[in-house]
């Protein structure tokens, strides 16, 4: 039986390493897109584009960085206003925000990754 009590701790250990390792995203697909905003609004290249994958990184890359954050900062970044995931790829989020210079709200792509939730396209 003390054996038992002295293999419980290490049966736990070997538990939350298994749960920790599935790749699930710690972040929401708004909260992605939020911290892309905070960045690009604060003029701050590398944690803006710490936010982005695929497409979206690499338009961004081959674009000078200032510019194309100075862009954005144009369309006046107001909020999140919702999320659902795409119909045809569950990994694909349509994160809705909404800029003060447009009139109608922009869709953004948001795909779980297992680094968490990337921007993928604009």
């Amino acid at each position: 039986m003390l054996r038992d009590l002295r293999s419980t701790p290490v049966i736990w250990l070997l538990a939350a390493l298994a749960l920790g390792c599935e790749g699930r995203p710690e972040t929401r697909p708004e909260d992605a897109v939020h911290a892309f905003f905070v960045a690009a609004d604060a003029n701050d290249c590398a944690a803006a584009s710490k936010w982005l994958d695929g497409a979206a990184k690499e338009r961004f890359e081959n674009e000078e960085c200032d510019a194309a954050l100075g862009a954005l900062r144009k369309k006046g970044f107001e909020r999140v206003l919702g999320s659902q995931v795409d119909g045809r790829d569950p990994e694909l989020h349509l994160v809705r925000v909404r800029f003060s210079n447009e009139r109608m709200p922009a869709l953004i792509g948001v795909r779980s990754t297992r680094k968490g939730h990337r921007i993928v396209t604009f």
